[in-house]
C-alpha cells in the first residue's frame, strides 16, 4: 500500500493511489474544529439575542395585560357598575317628574278651561241683568207717567220711579263692569292657556321623543359597554396566552445548549484524532499510521452522524421556534384586531353618545328652568285674575244689595198704592212688577255669585298649581337632578375618555409587539446558516473517509475504536447514535429527510 516507509516522513503527499494524505486531512479537521467553534459561538450570541427580545416580548405581554385588565375594571365597574346603572336610574326618575310636571301641566290647562267656561257663564249672567234693567226703566217711566196723571195724589210714586230709575242705572252700571272685567279675566285666561299649551307641548317633546332617545342611548351604550368588557376580556386572555407561549418559546431555545454540547463533543473528537494523526507522522511507523487512519475513519463516521443529528434536531427546533413566533404573532394580530373593536360606537368625529346625552338633558333642563320662570309669570297673572274675581264678587254684592234697596221701595210702593185707594190700583200693579224684578235680580246675582265662586276656588288651586312650579322646592329639585345626572354623566365621560386612552395605549403596545416579532421572524435565518455550514463540514469530514474506502476499509472493529467516546456523552441522543453505528454501521453519507438531514434522528 505505501510506497516507500521513508517517503511518508520526507514528503507527505507522495503515496501511491490510493493512499493516505495525512496533512490534508490534518488541515479538514482543524478547518472542521474551527468551523464547530466559531458556530457554536455564533448561534449562540444569536439565541442570546433572541432570547432577550423573547423577554422583551414577556414584558410587553405583561404590560397588555395588566392594561387590558385596568380597561376592563373601568369598563365593567366605573363605567357599566358605577356610571351607566345609576345614570339609568336617575333617567327613569327624571323620566318619572317629566311625566308628573307634564300632568300638573294638563291639569292646569284644564283648570284654566274651566275658569274660562265659568267666566263666560258670568258674562252670559249679565244678559239676565241687561232684561231686568230694561224693565225697570220701563216700569219707572211708567210709574212717573202714573204719577203725573195722580197730580196732587201722587203720595210719593215720582220719588219712587226716580230711586227705581236710579236703582236701574246702578244695576246697569255693575253689570257692564262685571262684563269688562270678566272679559279682561277671559283674555287673561285664553293667553295663560297658551302658555300652557307650549309648556305642555315641551313636556311632551322631553318625555316623548328626546327622553326616548335619552333612554335608547342609555340602553344602547350599557350594550356597547358589555360588549366592550367582552371584547377586553377577551384581550387579556389572549394576552395570557401569548404570555404563556412565550414562557414556553423561551423554554425551548435552550435546546441551543444541548446542540452546542454535542457539537462540542464533536468538535473534541476532531481534535483529538487531529493530535493522533501529527503524533503517526512523526513516528513515521506504517503500522501506526494504519491504526491512525483506521480510528480516524470510524471517528469521522461517527462524528458525521453525531453532526448530522445535532444540525437535524436544530433545524427542526428553529423551525419550530419559527412556526411558534408566527402563531404568537398572529395572536397578537387577533389581539389588536379585538382592541380596534373597541369603542367603535364612540366615533372621535361625533362625539360620546354620553356627551349627547348631556346636551339633550341640558336643553330638557334649561326648558324646565324656563318653565319655573314662565310660573312665576303665570302665577302673577292668575293673581291679579283672584284679584279681579275678588271685585267681581264685591259688584255682585253691590248688585244684590241695590236688589234688596228695590224690593223695600217697591213694598212702601204697594202700601201706598193701597193707601190711594182705587187711583193707586195702577201703581199697585206696577209696585207689585217692581218687587218681581228686585227677586229676579236678587236671585241673578246669588246665580252669579255661585258661579264667581267656583272660578274662585278653581283660580286658588291653579295659583297653588303654578307657585308649586315655579316655587323653590321645584327648583331645588329641578336643580338636584341636574346636579346629579351632570355630575356622573362628567364623572363618567372622564373615565371613557381615561380608558380609552387605555385602549389607545393598549393599540400601540400591540403594535410595537406584532412589529417585534416580525422583526423577528423576518431575521430568523439562524437555521439555514446552520444547515449549510454543517452540511460543509459534513462534506469535508466526508472527504477523509472516502479515501480511505478507496483502499477496501472493511469496519470490522469499529466498535472497538470507538468505544471510548462513550464515556463522553451526556445524552442519550448520543448514546443511541453510537450503538447504531457500532452494530449496524452508518453511511458516510447519511440519508436525507426532505430537510436534508437524518430522517431517523429524534427530536429531543
Amino acid at each position: 500500500m505505501i510506497k516507500t516507509h521513508s517517503a511518508v516522513c520526507e514528503v507527505y503527499t507522495e503515496y501511491e493511489e490510493p493512499g493516505y494524505n495525512f496533512p490534508e486531512y490534518l488541515e479538514i479537521l482543524k478547518k472542521a474544529v474551527s468551523e464547530i467553534d466559531d458556530l457554536t459561538k455564533g448561534t449562540e450570541n444569536d439565541f442570546l439575542l433572541i432570547g432577550e427580545q423573547l423577554a422583551g416580548y414577556l414584558y410587553g405581554t405583561k404590560e397588555l395585560k395588566e392594561a387590558s385588565s385596568f380597561a376592563s375594571d373601568s369598563i365593567s365597574k366605573r363605567i357599566l357598575q358605577d356610571g351607566i346603572a345609576p345614570l339609568s336610574s336617575l333617567m327613569k326618575e327624571f323620566s318619572g317628574y317629566l311625566a308628573g310636571s307634564s300632568a300638573e301641566i294638563n291639569n292646569d290647562i284644564e283648570s284654566l278651561h274651566e275658569i274660562h267656561d265659568n267666566v263666560i257663564k258670568i258674562i252670559d249672567e249679565q244678559n239676565g241683568f241687561s232684561k231686568i234693567v230694561k224693565s225697570l226703566k220701563m216700569l219707572g217711566i211708567s210709574t212717573k207717567i202714573e204719577s203725573v196723571r195722580l197730580g196732587a195724589d201722587d203720595q210719593g210714586f215720582y220719588a219712587l220711579a226716580e230711586n227705581v230709575d236710579k236703582l236701574s242705572n246702578l244695576i246697569s252700571d255693575k253689570s257692564k263692569i262685571i262684563t269688562e272685567k270678566s272679559a279682561r279675566i277671559i283674555s287673561v285666561i285664553t293667553s295663560a292657556a297658551q302658555v300652557f299649551k307650549g309648556l305642555a307641548a315641551k313636556q311632551q317633546q322631553h318625555s316623548g321623543s328626546i327622553l326616548q332617545y335619552t333612554t335608547d342611548t342609555i340602553s344602547d351604550l350599557e350594550k356597547s359597554y358589555s360588549h366592550c368588557s367582552g371584547k377586553v376580556t377577551q384581550i387579556s386572555e389572549s394576552s395570557e396566552e401569548v404570555s404563556r407561549s412565550i414562557k414556553e418559546l423561551v423554554t425551548s431555545i435552550q435546546f441551543h445548549d444541548i446542540t452546542r454540547q454535542q457539537m462540542e463533543h464533536v468538535k473534541e473528537v476532531f481534535i483529538e484524532q487531529a493530535v493522533l494523526i501529527e503524533a503517526a507522522l512523526s513516528r513515521c511507523s506504517a503500522e501506526e499510521e494504519n491504526n491512525a487512519m483506521e480510528t480516524l475513519v470510524y471517528s469521522c463516521e461517527l462524528q458525521n452522524a453525531q453532526l448530522n443529528s445535532s444540525a437535524g434536531q436544530f433545524c427542526r427546533a428553529s423551525g419550530e421556534i419559527l412556526s411558534n413566533l408566527v402563531i404568537i404573532e398572529d395572536n397578537v394580530g387577533k389581539i389588536f384586531t379585538e382592541s380596534c373593536a373597541l369603542f367603535d360606537k364612540n366615533d372621535a368625529s361625533q362625539g360620546s353618545p354620553l356627551g349627547a346625552i348631556q346636551t339633550e338633558l341640558t336643553l330638557i333642563s334649561e326648558n324646565l328652568k324656563e318653565n319655573t320662570r314662565i310660573g312665576d309669570s303665570l302665577s302673577n297673572s292668575i293673581l291679579n285674575v283672584i284679584e279681579v274675581l275678588d271685585e267681581l264678587g264685591a259688584h255682585i254684592m253691590e248688585i244684590e244689595s241695590i236688589g234688596d234697596e228695590i224690593e223695600i221701595i217697591a213694598l212702601n210702593s204697594r202700601v201706598k198704592a193701597a193707601r190711594s185707594g182705587s187711583n193707586g190700583s195702577a201703581l199697585g200693579v206696577l209696585s207689585e212688577a217692581i218687587q218681581r224684578l228686585s227677586i229676579q235680580a236678587k236671585i241673578q246675582s246669588e246665580s252669579t255669585a255661585v258661579i264667581l265662586d267656583n272660578i274662585t276656588h278653581s283660580s286658588e288651586n291653579l295659583r297653588k298649581s303654578i307657585q308649586s312650579i315655579a316655587g323653590a322646592e321645584r327648583k331645588k329639585q329641578i336643580a338636584g337632578l341636574d346636579s346629579r345626572i351632570f355630575s356622573l354623566i362628567d364623572s363618567t365621560l372622564s373615565i371613557e375618555k381615561e380608558t380609552q386612552a387605555i385602549i389607545e395605549k393598549m393599540r400601540g403596545m400591540v403594535l410595537k409587539l406584532k412589529s417585534q416579532i416580525n422583526s423577528t421572524i423576518n431575521g430568523f435565518t439562524i437555521s439555514s446558516s446552520v444547515k449549510k455550514r454543517t452540511e460543509n463540514i459534513i462534506e469535508d469530514i466526508s472527504r477523509i473517509i472516502a479515501g480511505y474506502k478507496r483502499n477496501g476499509f472493511e469496519g470490522k472493529s469499529r466498535e472497538e475504536k470507538t468505544k471510548k467516546y462513550l464515556s463522553k456523552y451526556t445524552m442519550h441522543s448520543e448514546r443511541d447514535i453510537h450503538k447504531t453505528f457500532a452494530s449496524e454501521g452508518i453511511s458516510a453519507k447519511p440519508e436525507r429527510s426532505s430537510e436534508g438531514f437524518d430522517s431517523n434522528i429524534e427530536l429531543f
